[in-house]
């Protein structure tokens, strides 16, 4: 393998010692066809055959002035041609090519072709590939990307074979140039990687000199084979640089190309446009963006006035045609959608205030439901949309919006009844169905709504969910697309079941009947009914509303477990939650208002709290000490104070503390209930602002290094 007597030479062709492993998923170029027997067949046979009975001097004058890569290819035009390229008469060929080109010297371990190929052509060195983009000036190879994989493999896949027959003293991998562009102990980078056959051949030659005793050879190899890697990794640094060079100036020389055709094409697109434009073709006209339109005008054909009257013109009047009647939809559109916002505006000034029937709550739909109607149609369409929609064209297809408007309520409702479980058979009338069953039935107080688009998302009767929706699907823009059904609509609908359970252990309260409508409701218990809960700033008597909306609220904290109070923090003090407004007992603390009764009055007559005392407030330190001397707010007054809990974890001023104990935790109030305390929102944003946080979290990291700098005696902090 090393050519020597000693054994210690470098290989005469790196290629051809080496040989490149093929790996099982590389995707080989296509394979000729075996042509022998056959006759030459093509325009271009015989071309070349004048080149052979030049006189061999003229020859190779000649084909010195050549690209390396256009001598690659001439190469392999015939066996003949080959034989006069690859000789070593022709060597000066080769370096009269480079040197156009600026090419650094041929390593002595390849071929002038071998090195052209190298740089110029993409073709695999393992399977012939002529995809192969991964290429090593210092390895001296071009791979595929599979076929990278299976011959250049990195020092940690290839330093497991060293550890059971060599000490770390043996750097083999030292006398291997490796992908890396910097000249360093490349066994001591993982990242380098190496050429796995030659690294094979290096390893077996090592081992075989260091076992049979032969020292002098062995240190003759190794410093032979570091002046080989050491000069590799020179001829790598010139190739990158040559071809850093080399790259940009062919990029500007293409650009210069790219430009001059460009400038070619243009002049004939210009010059072809002229001959439409005398046609009778106006240029707006032409088609934009077309690229069958610039292909045809553009193409490199000798414009003859054959050729231009029997061929181009024809395929572009075809062309043309078709771009104008583009553009005449696109005008036919834009028409339409103008008549949808006419057909629209006076919808809803007309449609929505005189269809609307008096005796209950109605939703108009949106006036894209109907403008797939043929009737509808017909008038936005007549005369190819060009008719503008006026008062006097809506008034034949009133009916048809009022009948429309009508069955769209019925579909919402049958929709809105079928969430609370009411299924009808229908066995007769639908309308009837509708007046005597559906309608009484969402009518019910207990008959209520959760919305999660609304702003107010719960306890929604259906009167005031008529009223959101007549607002929202009104309004529908065409452009938008075709509006959805009901039913697709209902998705962003829920029945607020907490809410009507609440509902109706009110009006068992307040002796009416469970099937009392809205309005009965408000009238028989609206500002009557009281809560005996005693929370602070809980004015009353309210509206029905805002009563059972106070019983959600407090209903839905207590029924938070432990985790979702504290959070990621948890805490158990083995103290249990008291709920006081479970709906099962809605009649033990919500009563009648006497008539004539103050609201004072009666509530000295309901049994009082636990009572207690918190004691000084002042003593109760706060979460972070540090924080409240960064942000300058060391002692702020009491009432600015907010206070945890020490059982739940719930944040609250000073005047809830006893009411929170005796109504959430069933226990008098003590100074130990309290945690720690911290800053209202409202006084933290202040501070916060004033020293350009942006919350609390930042301030707490800035902290903690300013505590760590003074443990640390940092006199600048």
């Amino acid at each position: 393998m090393f050519a020597s007597s000693s054994g210690n030479s470098l290989p005469r062709n790196r290629l051809l010692a080496y040989q490149p492993i093929v790996s099982s998923e590389a995707k080989p170029g296509p394979l000729h066809h075996n042509t022998k027997g056959q006759a030459p067949s093509g325009r271009n046979v015989g071309k070349l055959a004048g080149l052979l009975k030049m006189p061999p001097d003229v020859f190779r004058e000649i084909v010195s002035d050549l690209h390396p890569m256009d001598i690659l290819h001439l190469a392999r035009t015939s066996l003949n041609i080959r034989a006069i390229l690859m000789s070593r008469d022709s060597a000066h060929i080769w370096a009269t090519a480079r040197s156009v080109v600026g090419m650094p010297e041929c390593p002595p371990d390849l071929s002038e072709p071998q090195y052209a190929s190298l740089m110029f052509e993409r073709t695999c060195f393992a399977c012939g590939s002529t995809r192969a983009m991964r290429r090593s000036a210092q390895l001296k190879v071009r791979f595929c990307g599979s076929c990278w994989k299976e011959n250049v493999k990195t020092s940690h896949e290839l330093g497991a074979a060293l550890m059971p027959k060599f000490s770390p003293k043996d750097y083999v991998l030292d006398l291997l140039p490796s992908s890396d562009d910097v000249y360093v102990v490349a066994s001591r980078l993982s990242r380098c990687s190496f050429y796995k056959p030659e690294y094979d051949a290096v390893l077996k030659h090592y081992g075989e000199l260091k076992e049979s005793g032969r020292l002098l050879s062995l240190l003759a190899f190794k410093k032979e084979r570091q002046e080989f890697v050491r000069q590799c990794f020179e001829f790598g640094r010139d190739v990158d640089s040559w071809w850093r060079v080399y790259s940009a100036k062919r990029s500007a020389e293409n650009e210069k190309v790219r430009e001059h055709k460009n400038e070619d094409k243009q002049e004939r697109k210009n010059f072809v446009h002229a001959k439409l434009i005398e046609a009778g073709y106006a240029a707006e006209d032409f088609p934009v963006s077309n690229s069958e339109w610039e292909k045809t005008v553009t193409k490199r054909v000798k414009l003859t006035d054959k050729y231009w009257s029997s061929k181009m013109l024809p395929r572009l009047k075809v062309m043309i045609e078709a771009e104008q009647a583009r553009k005449e939809e696109i005008k036919r559109k834009e028409r339409l959608h103008q008549r949808y916002l006419e057909f629209a505006k006076i919808y809803i000034s007309r449609g929505v205030h005189e269809n609307e029937p008096e005796e209950g709550p109605f939703m108009m739909p949106s006036y894209g439901i109907f403008k797939n109607d043929p009737r509808v149609q017909a008038l936005l369409m007549e005369d190819d949309c060009r008719v503008p929609f006026t008062e006097e064209r809506y008034e034949p297809i009133e009916d048809l919006i009022a009948e429309g408007a009508i069955r769209y309520n019925i579909c919402a409702r049958q929709d809105l009844a079928r969430m609370h479980g009411l299924y009808v058979l229908h066995r007769g009338d639908e309308e009837e169905t509708d007046e005597f069953i559906i309608k009484p039935f969402l009518a019910r107080a207990t008959t209520v709504f959760h919305l999660n688009s609304s702003a107010a998302p719960s306890c929604l009767s259906y009167q005031t969910l008529t009223e959101i929706f007549h607002l929202s699907l009104v309004y529908w823009m065409p452009e938008v697309g075709d509006p959805p059904p009901w039913r697709a609509v209902t998705l962003d609908i829920t029945p607020d079941i907490l809410a009507g359970k609440i509902t109706r252990e009110l009006l068992r309260v307040a002796g009416a009947s469970e099937v009392s409508t809205w309005e009965q409701m408000e009238r028989i218990c609206g500002s009557k009914l009281v809560c005996t809960c005693r929370k602070p700033h809980f004015q009353q008597p309210v509206e029905i509303t805002t009563l059972i909306k106070h019983i959600r609220h407090e209903r839905t904290w207590e029924s938070l477990s432990e985790a979702e109070r504290w959070g990621d923090e948890g805490r158990e003090d083995g103290s249990d939650s008291h709920i006081d407004h479970a709906v099962s007992e809605i009649h033990n603390f919500v009563k009648v208002l006497p008539e004539g009764m103050s609201v004072d009055a009666f509530m000295r007559t309901q049994p009082p709290l636990l009572g207690g005392t918190v004691g000084n407030l002042n003593r109760v330190h706060h979460r972070s000490p540090m924080m409240s001397l960064i942000l300058g707010l060391i002692d702020p007054p009491v009432e600015e104070k907010m206070f945890v809990c020490a059982h739940c974890g719930s944040t609250m001023t000073k005047e809830f503390l006893v009411w929170h104990m005796n109504a959430k935790h069933d226990k008098v109030a003590r100074q130990s209930d309290v945690l720690f305390w911290t800053f209202s929102p409202e006084i933290l944003r202040r501070a916060l602002d004033r020293l350009d946080y942006a919350d609390e979290d930042d301030l707490e990291d800035d902290t903690g290094l300013l505590i760590e700098s003074i443990i640390n005696g940092d006199e600048s902090s």
